[in-house]
This record gives C-alpha cells, sequence and structure tokens, in this order.
C-alpha cells in the first residue's frame, strides 16, 4: 500500500467538503441517503472477508490446481500397428473419391469387409 503525503489527504479533503457545501450536505452519508433508494439499499452489511496480502491471493488459485488430475490424452495421435486389407483401403479411396458405384454385390462385399 502507497502512502500519500499528508498534504494530498487535505487537499482531497478539502475538496470533498467545498462539493457538499456546493451540493448543500453536511457529510457524504447525507448526500448518500439522498441519492439512493431505500429499495436498493443493503439493510445488512456486506460479509467481505478480510484482506490478504498478494503472496497470499497468489497462492490460492495456485493450491486449487495442485487438486487437478492429470489424465493423458490420446487425440489426434492416430492409429498405428494396424493392417488394412488392400481391397478395402482401394474401396476408400474410390469411395473418397466419389467414383465407387454400389451394387448389391458390393453393398454384401462391403459388409463382409467390415464383419472381418
Amino acid at each position: 500500500m502507497t502512502l500519500l503525503p499528508i498534504g494530498i489527504l487535505d487537499h482531497q479533503a478539502h475538496k470533498k467538503n467545498q462539493m457538499l457545501d456546493y451540493l448543500g450536505f453536511d457529510n457524504l452519508d447525507k448526500l448518500i441517503d439522498e441519492i439512493v433508494p431505500d429499495v436498493i439499499r443493503r439493510k445488512e452489511p456486506m460479509n467481505i472477508a478480510d484482506g490478504m496480502s498478494e503472496l497470499a491471493a497468489l497462492k490460492q488459485p495456485r493450491n486449487l490446481a495442485r487438486m487437478n488430475i492429470r489424465y493423458k490424452s490420446f487425440i489426434g495421435q492416430g492409429y498405428y500397428n494396424s493392417i488394412t486389407p488392400p481391397s478395402f483401403s482401394e474401396m476408400l479411396k474410390k469411395i473418397q473419391l466419389g467414383t465407387l458405384l454400389i451394387r448389391p454385390i458390393s453393398l454384401r462385399f462391403l459388409k463382409a469387409v467390415l464383419r472381418h
């Protein structure tokens, strides 16, 4: 926290008092009472935790992160050590190119290949 010289604080207090005099209020509480409607005013004090140092604030998320469990991800690594029959790979190429004519015999063959 930075400490301000006394002159600055006095100057700020003088400006605040000057503003309150101009608006016609004795203190800041009376100004707020006049401006903030009762409907939105908080009736009870807020439950705010005590302040903490920067070091303590940085430790909190770090400690939460330590509770994470790390898993291995195999996304994007592809399939290896697998054998694709040549006839099936040719059929896949034709399907990708859009040149495969599907006839009832081809459908039976395709189903048979997919089963094995």
